[in-house]
C-alpha cells in the first residue's frame, strides 16, 4: 500500500511537472506566436519600405538619366559659348588690332590733311596777294591810258578836218581809228577778264581737289572698318 502511494505521488509529481511544462510550453508557443506575428508586421513594413524604396530609387534612377541628359546638353552648350566666346575673343582682337590700324591711319591722314590745309592757305594767301598786286597794277594802268587817252584828245581835235575828209573817202579806215585809239582801253578789259577767270579757275580747282581728296580718305576709312 505505501508502495503504491508512493507510485501515485511520483505520478501527481510528473502529472504536475508534465502539466507545468504543457502550460510552459503553452506560453512558449503563445510567445513564438507573438513574435511570428511581429516579425510578420515588421516583414510587411520591411516589404513596404522595400517597395518604396524601390520606387525611390527607380525615380532617382529616371532624375539620373534626366540629369544626364541635361548634363550633356548643358556641356554641348558650354562647348558652343566657348567656340563662340573664343571666335568673339578673335573678333575683338582683331577689332583692336584694325582700331589701332585705323587709329595710326588716321594720324597720318589728320597729319597730311593739316599739311595740305597748310598748304593750301599759304598759296591761297599768295593768289590773294598776287590778284592785289594785280588788281593794283590793272588800276594803275587805267589811270595812267585815261591820262594817255585825255593827252592824245587835242591831237586829234587838230586833224579833224582831215579826218572828216578822209571819212568820206575811205569809210573803213574810221572804224580802225576808233579801235586805234582805245586798245589800251580793251586790253585792261581783258587784263580784267583774264584776272576774273583764273581765279574762278583756281577756287574750282582747289574745290574739285579738296572734294577728290576727301572722297578719297572717306572711301579708304570705310575699306579699313569693314576690315
Amino acid at each position: 500500500v505505501e508502495l503504491l502511494k508512493r507510485q501515485l505521488k511520483q505520478c501527481d509529481l510528473k502529472l504536475q511537472h508534465a502539466v507545468a511544462t504543457a502550460e510552459a510550453s503553452q506560453e512558449k508557443q503563445k510567445m513564438l506566436y507573438d513574435t511570428i506575428e511581429d516579425m510578420e508586421h515588421v516583414i510587411k513594413d520591411l516589404k513596404s519600405k522595400v517597395l518604396k524604396a524601390e520606387s525611390h530609387a527607380d525615380s532617382a534612377e529616371d532624375k539620373c538619366i534626366i540629369l544626364s541628359e541635361s548634363n550633356a546638353d548643358l556641356n554641348e552648350e558650354v562647348n558652343f559659348l566657348r567656340s563662340k566666346l573664343e571666335c568673339l575673343e578673335r573678333s575683338l582682337h582683331q577689332a583692336e588690332e584694325a582700331k589701332m590700324t585705323t587709329a595710326k591711319d588716321i594720324g597720318k591722314r589728320t597729319k597730311f590733311f593739316k599739311s595740305l590745309v597748310t598748304q593750301l592757305a599759304l598759296e591761297r594767301e599768295r593768289l590773294n596777294k598776287k590778284l592785289s598786286s594785280l588788281a593794283s597794277e590793272n588800276k594803275m594802268l587805267v589811270v595812267k591810258l585815261k591820262q594817255a587817252y585825255k593827252d592824245s584828245s587835242p591831237f586829234s581835235a587838230n586833224f579833224s578836218s582831215d579826218h572828216e575828209a578822209n571819212k568820206k573817202n575811205s569809210p573803213a579806215n574810221d572804224s580802225e581809228v576808233k579801235s586805234d585809239s582805245m586798245p589800251d582801253v580793251e586790253t585792261v578789259r581783258r587784263i580784267d577778264a583774264g584776272v576774273l577767270t583764273s581765279k574762278h579757275i583756281l577756287i574750282s580747282l582747289f574745290v574739285l581737289l579738296l572734294s577728290a581728296v576727301t572722297f578719297w580718305y572717306f572711301k579708304d576709312l570705310n575699306v579699313d572698318f569693314s576690315l
